[in-house]
């Protein structure tokens, strides 16, 4: 009688090891925490660029009532398309980025009550 059950390091994989082990894994330690840090230091915001989510003034416009929500939603994605993050998009992949995210927020359940709050208590 044979077993499906294979035992620990068996396989075309070998045993992962005990708990915090690095050895087996075909790439070493080292090399994977570098990727890591290479990719977090791409995407990572810089102080120049700013982030794409600082929203302070256009809350503060609404607040305000110099702007209703539509224009507050407007500006957002204007700002969010003209992030550094799209700034890599050629303009047809960028329009159609805006024009994705404005469908999908026309379309939001959540935004739509929102808006309708911001209306009536304004």
């Amino acid at each position: 009688m044979t077993s499906a059950i294979k035992p620990p390091g068996s396989g075309p994989f070998g045993g992962l090891g005990p708990p915090g082990a690095t050895e087996g894994a075909g790439v070493p330690a080292g090399a994977f925490r570098a990727r890591l840090e290479d990719a977090a230091a791409v995407s990572a915001p810089t102080a120049a660029s700013g982030p794409p989510g600082g929203v302070a003034d256009i809350v503060a416009d609404l607040r305000a009532g110099r702007i209703d929500a539509s224009i507050a939603v407007d500006r957002i994605v204007t700002r969010h398309i003209e992030a550094a993050a799209a700034a890599g998009l050629d303009p047809t992949m960028r329009a159609d980025l805006e024009a994705h995210l404005r469908r999908m927020l026309a379309d939001d359940p959540t935004l739509i009550a929102i808006q309708e709050d911001l209306a009536r208590a304004g």
